[in-house]
């Protein structure tokens, strides 16, 4: 039974498992409010320095959630109807903390999906990344490749010349130009 006895939950020192302190604290609370209809001390402590004043409606709510018996032996009220609005506002208050502590709960759980799903993209980035060449030998790939496609086409050339003279046809030699450095190859219309 989690109820005034309960343990807070442990803070893991695993990174792995750094997202099982809210969830446990938010359980812990819920199970405590939904047998005991209030909450302790410790819950409230526990809550509050994990989730702290990010959430102020479920630590209000929380708050408010004394015993009206308690509160009544206080004040010294005895009214039946006192009492009974007081026990009607009790489990009002009980089945808000309740719906709102399970409405926090599955917000968790997408943050935690969406940070899963994030983890799982960025280390996917990382290994795409890691396995393309740096900026240098993708450089040097490049004009290798470029360099093999000159020599292709050159290569072409020199194919389709030899075989037109196997044919018998007058093939003029190939055109070379020279534009400030460079080589230029053209062929010779016919």
């Amino acid at each position: 039974m989690a109820g005034r006895n309960a343990k807070p939950a442990e803070r893991p020192t695993n990174r792995s498992n750094w997202n099982q302190v809210p969830r446990g604290v938010l359980e812990t609370t819920k199970v405590e409010i939904q047998q005991t209809g209030s909450r302790s001390n410790e819950a409230l402590q526990e809550l509050m320095s994990t989730i702290g004043l990010c959430d102020r409606t479920l630590v209000s709510t929380c708050i408010s959630l004394t015993s009206w018996k308690e509160n009544a032996r206080k004040d010294g009220v005895s009214d039946p109807s006192t009492e009974e609005n007081r026990e009607r506002n009790q489990i009002a208050k009980k089945e808000f903390a309740i719906r709102l502590l399970q409405r926090r709960l599955k917000w968790l759980k997408m943050l935690l999906d969406s940070a899963e799903t994030n983890r799982t993209l960025e280390l996917d980035a990382q290994v795409r990344s890691l396995a393309s060449p740096d900026e240098g030998a993708s450089d040097r790939v490049l004009r290798y490749e470029t360099h093999l496609d000159r020599q292709l086409y050159r290569a072409l050339d020199q194919l389709e010349r030899l075989q037109r003279r196997r044919n018998g046809e007058s093939v003029p030699p190939p055109l070379n130009f020279n534009l400030g450095g460079h080589r230029v190859f053209a062929k010779q219309s016919q």
